[in-house]
């Protein structure tokens, strides 16, 4: 048995107290490496000895007594049995080299996942398709296809009975020639096939043994919103799944690109390839090891609210969460579009990932809380008291500044972030500043720390339900409208003198471009008040910093400041700009979680 560590990929197995152990192979050196690193590199909260990283990686595994189990296990048992299997040499049977035009690019986990996962047959084999020549298929749609002239071709889908009528036809004509046809149509439908195949939610990339043969499920990753009618989702969903039939049959006719699925235990099992090659997979690794800064270079991690929960939430699905996550993210899918959702309403995977295993209670966000203080106005949002500030002034992220110089010195040492100087010099420092994402996180972390308060900025369901009612904002906003009300600018530009510029600046160097000062119309500011005292700058021209990262609200539109109509999560701001680029400035608030009292009052 050879080791290849150098080349295959590494299973990050995480711990319970959040260390992490990268092993390489399943062997004895590779262990203790593995244990070493978990000591030390990838440490987690509190100290670990090596015995018990050993302990718990050879566990892991599904070994008896620990490390001394599986050494034990190792020469009675485990390089008998890869002798007798002939796995030999440690190699990548998953990934491809060639990324972009592998159709079927799955990962360690996607797949380790699946075959480990209950009630879910074990497959005797598994197109990874890491051998194929992807490039030379893709080759063929532009050599040779016939499929070139078909009604279906532009659709990227070919009906499944018509290609292979033509199979038949040409297989009699000329031996292989019919291969060359699949082919062809394989090179034809390939955006189709990426969204009906590259999966394991289906069966379409199993091969199970010929006395078990199930029918195969395809499971296409494409979702009906309310716009899309059940006739037509089911019309594309049909189309999807012929291409999927399609790329099904070719592979079956393929040498290449599957890998032997051999069961040593409970908990580990082999891949075995061409030559000798195997790879290995068994259950709860990870592909990366967890990113601790997941914001730097901008924010180091002090400079992140601990209220903050996307930090809390991917440490919690990093260490914590157990189970099938490709199959979690395709519910979470189904799970979205089913409340009345429309494309346009998408935010990122990831957030509609958080909302599922929430709606699940698999997810349970952290919600520290505080009593009320002076200048917080309690609000009540779907029976949680939340107490919300108004938008930060100049005055107080000036003095955050002041007082934090690390910082106002690291968070403008990477490129293009705005110099908050310029767009926050008026003389009126009470008026709302002009930040970045980064930097309204970082202050929020600075409230957190000096005052004592669970504070952050409000989340885009939170600021909607609050604002709607104060800032009232119109139904549907024509094109034109819009245009118009740009023209009505909140902010107006200078030069460095204070020369007024007409407009948006022309195109400049960076440096010029930062130079320049933007400052408020003081005519042009239009503000929304609440009777209990939260005040709201109703502009197009003006947005807030939401918990989400680097969505920004239109505080008049209540969508997001980048495209009008798209929700803030949707339509992302840069997380690095003020607003400038756009004539624009962007504030915040902060708010933070309350216990419920009988005597407070909880209407904003």
């Amino acid at each position: 048995m050879q080791s290849n560590q150098s080349s295959a990929p590494v299973r990050y197995i995480p711990f319970k107290k959040f260390h992490i152990a990268p092993l390489s192979d399943i062997t004895p050196a590779a262990l203790k490496h593995a244990a070493d690193q978990a000591c030390t590199v990838y440490r987690g909260d509190e100290n670990l000895q090596s015995p018990t990283a050993l302990n718990f990686i050879s566990n892991t595994l599904g070994f008896k007594g620990g490390f001394g189990g599986f050494l034990q296990e190792y020469d009675s048992k485990l390089s008998d049995f890869m002798k007798t299997n002939e796995l030999q040499v440690r190699k990548d049977l998953i990934n491809k080299n060639d990324p972009g035009f592998d159709i079927v690019s799955l990962k360690p986990r996607q797949l380790s996942d699946r075959l480990f996962s209950k009630d879910q047959l074990m497959p005797r084999k598994v197109f990874t398709g890491h051998d194929v020549d992807w490039l030379e298929l893709n080759n063929r749609f532009f050599d040779y296809n016939l499929w070139k002239e078909h009604a279906s071709y532009h659709q990227f889908c070919l009906p499944f009975d018509v290609v292979m009528d033509e199979f038949d036809k040409a297989e009699v004509q000329s031996p292989g020639l019919g291969s060359e046809i699949v082919e062809a149509a394989v090179a034809a439908c390939d955006p189709s096939i990426r969204s009906g195949v590259s999966n394991l939610l289906g069966d379409q990339l199993l091969w199970f043994e010929a006395a078990r043969r199930v029918d195969l499920k395809f499971a296409p990753r494409i979702y009906r919103d309310r716009n899309c009618s059940p006739e037509d989702f089911h019309r594309d969903e049909g189309k999807i799944r012929d291409a999927a039939r399609i790329f099904r049959f070719w592979i079956e006719r393929l040498e290449r690109g599957w890998v032997e699925v051999i069961p040593y235990n409970r908990s580990l099992l082999f891949l075995k390839g061409p030559d000798g090659a195997y790879d290995f997979l068994f259950p709860g690794f990870r592909d990366e090891p967890f990113d601790y800064k997941p914001f730097r270079p901008y924010l180091r991690r002090r400079d992140v609210p601990e209220s903050h929960d996307t930090g809390h939430y991917s440490r919690w699905l990093y260490f914590k969460f157990i189970g099938w996550l490709e199959a979690e993210n395709h519910h979470s899918e189904i799970t979205f579009y089913s409340r009345d959702h429309t494309a346009n309403d998408h935010p990122t995977p990831e957030d509609v990932l958080k909302q599922h295993l929430t709606l699940k209670g698999l997810y349970r966000p952290r919600k520290k809380t505080a009593k009320g203080v002076e200048g917080y106005y309690p609000v009540n949002v779907d029976n949680t008291l939340l107490h919300v500030g108004n938008l930060v002034s100049i005055r107080e992220f000036r003095d955050f500044m002041a007082q934090n110089p690390e910082y106002a010195a690291y968070s403008r040492k990477p490129e293009r972030v705005d110099c908050w100087e310029t767009v926050n010099c008026e003389q009126d420092d009470s008026l709302p500043a002009a930040v970045t994402w980064y930097d309204a996180n970082a202050y929020a972390a600075w409230i957190s720390r000096t005052r004592d308060l669970p504070v952050r900025l409000l989340s885009d369901e939170e600021y909607q339900k609050i604002a709607r009612p104060i800032v009232q904002p119109p139904e549907e906003i024509q094109l034109q409208d819009f245009l118009n009300t740009n023209r009505e600018r909140l902010c107006r530009f200078f030069q460095p003198d204070g020369t007024p510029i007409a407009g948006h600046p022309p195109y400049m160097p960076e440096a010029d471009f930062q130079a320049l000062k933007l400052c408020y119309v003081p005519e042009a500011m239009n503000w929304k008040r609440s009777p209990s005292g939260l005040n709201f700058l109703a502009s197009y021209q003006f947005g807030e910093w939401l918990n989400e990262v680097a969505a920004a609200v239109n505080s008049r539109s209540l969508s997001s400041l980048c495209h009008l109509g798209f929700p803030p999560g949707r339509g992302r701001f840069s997380a690095t700009s003020t607003g400038k680029y756009k004539s624009k400035k962007i504030g915040f608030r902060l708010c933070f979680c309350g216990e419920p009292l009988d005597n407070v009052k909880t209407t904003a």
